[in-house]
């Protein structure tokens, strides 16, 4: 599950969502998707088309790709509920980045 503002650059009808799990080290990749338009977001950035069409990031700990089965309506937000049909795991002991109220955090 995601929940995008409905003014998101990145908000697309048709395509799937494909949630990597970055390493700590990610949180520059993270702010580039969140701060650019979408087509400058995928500049420079090594990925790959995962099994649904979704694009995949290289060197993630983890990539999860589902498929658009349900989109509610959430105030200013769209809340969109996925069925999950691929998931990519690295076997890498790093932690995951996390972003929670405004900043990132480890799980480990």
């Amino acid at each position: 599950m995601t929940c995008r503002p409905r003014t998101s650059a990145t908000r697309s009808a048709t395509s799937p969502p494909a949630s990597p799990w970055s390493p700590r080290s990610g949180s520059i990749l993270s702010a580039n998707f969140a701060r650019r338009g979408l087509s400058a977001a995928w500049d420079g950035v090594r990925h790959r088309r995962g099994q649904t069409g979704s694009p995949r990031l290289e060197d993630v700990i983890a990539s999860l790709e589902a498929t658009v089965e349900h989109r509610l309506e959430g105030g200013d937000h769209e809340i969109v509920v996925g069925r999950v049909r691929e998931v990519e795991t690295s076997g890498s002991d790093a932690a995951p980045l996390v972003f929670w109220r405004g900043s990132y955090a480890s799980l480990g």
